[in-house]
């Protein structure tokens, strides 16, 4: 064809590679019916996420430059859940990437 083809109605732009992310299960938590999982993902260079989630769904993240200050705090949320009636719990979901 020629040069323009990105002018044709049918142009497909190329794919971009994704970077897979990594995310590891740090710990679940379990207070009757509901339950919070607290996963890390890997951002490279941008740093660590910690992601609370509750009853499958993202509830609130923080985004960490290293790991060590990621588990830090997730630490001290999951005590500060632990003291209002939040018990450790087997998570109910896979642990390998999504």
């Amino acid at each position: 064809m020629s040069d323009n083809d990105w002018m044709l109605w049918s142009h497909v732009p190329p794919k971009l590679a994704q970077r897979e992310k990594r995310k590891d299960l740090l710990f679940s938590l379990a207070n009757g019916a509901n339950r919070m999982e607290c996963w890390l993902l890997y951002h490279g260079e941008f740093g660590v996420e910690a992601q609370w989630h509750r009853d499958g769904s993202l509830f609130y993240s923080r985004v960490f430059v290293t790991k060590a200050l990621a588990v830090a705090w997730a630490e001290s949320e999951r005590d500060e859940a632990k003291a209002v009636g939040w018990q450790e719990a087997a998570p109910y979901r896979s642990t390998t990437s999504d």
